[in-house]
């Protein structure tokens, strides 16, 4: 299913993993949906936090349709916490392509992702696929667009993981840095859209350097290698004592490499270069543990 005019060709698509497509569950409800009846004259529907807004155009819709917006459980990326969104009714063809848009801001994201941040849906067998994604960084929002409903979601293909958040004295905090890789379509008429594998390991074929330091706090860093050989591994190590409680952020700089879909970008690509996460730690003084 062709859901998007893009580029035909990114230099951001990686089989160095397992080059196998990700086939994940389908998300259950986690949440009450917002329902509109929309009909040929179009119509927008949006969440009642207004994250999530999909825009029919006129003409795109031949009869009255209800349409719907079901928070459920993200299936893409089960280590965090931001829900997918079923959009229905599955099945319709728009005559006209709709706009699904998220406001990011307004959710859970990592500090610096912004520009490897893209749209994905599900398809009928299991697997996410990522669409040509507007980035709008001053608006907060990506935005695709589809001829069919499905389920959806965004993403950050490179992402910064933490084991923990808040500690104590003496405390280590295993911080890493993976990837969702962008897989070759499975052929001529999926140009525009390219299955997901699972999370894996940071490869070099994504960063040319990788820079960790702490920012703000007391504490110290050792930064190990993954299983490509990359620093893409640290561990944050509290200090021996801590009187008063306060906040401690870790810093890392990513080099990336290649370019991601993007319609709003010359050419219908996006560059990520460098790219500055920032990820805050919780360090609780040692009075609350007497």
């Amino acid at each position: 299913i062709c859901c998007s005019k893009g580029p035909k060709e990114i230099d951001r698509r990686s089989d160095d993993g397992t080059g196998i497509p990700a086939v994940k569950p389908k998300g259950t409800p986690a949440g009450a949906p917002v329902v509109k009846m929309i009909g040929k004259n179009g119509g927008v529907i949006e969440t009642t936090d207004k994250a999530v807004r999909v825009t029919i155009p006129e003409g795109s819709i031949e009869v009255p349709t209800e349409i719907s917006i079901l928070p459920i459980t993200n299936t893409l990326d089960e280590g965090i916490n931001r829900p997918a969104f079923r959009i229905l009714p599955e099945g319709i063809r728009f005559s006209k392509p709709v706009t699904i848009s998220f406001r990011y801001a307004e959710m859970k994201v990592t500090e610096g992702a912004e520009k490897g941040l893209l749209i994905a849906y599900q398809r009928a067998d299991g697997v996410w696929c990522a669409l040509p994604t507007m980035l709008d960084q001053q608006a907060g929002t990506l935005s695709v667009t589809s001829d069919h409903f499905s389920d959806w979601i965004f993403f950050e293909e490179i992402t910064l993981r933490k084991d923990r958040e808040i500690i104590e004295k003496n405390a280590r905090v295993t911080l890493d840095l993976f990837q969702t890789s962008l897989l070759a379509p499975l052929g001529t008429k999926d140009v525009d859209e390219w299955p997901l594998s699972a999370l894996e390991d940071l490869h070099p074929t994504a960063a040319a350097s990788i820079t960790w330091k702490i920012v703000e706090g007391p504490g110290k860093l050792e930064i190990k290698k993954n299983v490509h050989g990359l620093p893409a591994k640290a561990v944050y190590i509290a200090p021996e004592s801590v009187p008063v409680s306060r906040t401690v952020t870790v810093q890392v700089e990513i080099t990336a490499k290649g370019s991601l879909p993007d319609p709003r970008y010359p050419g219908g690509k996006r560059p990520i270069g460098k790219m500055i996460f920032l990820t805050p730690l919780q360090l609780t003084a040692d009075a609350y543990f007497k």
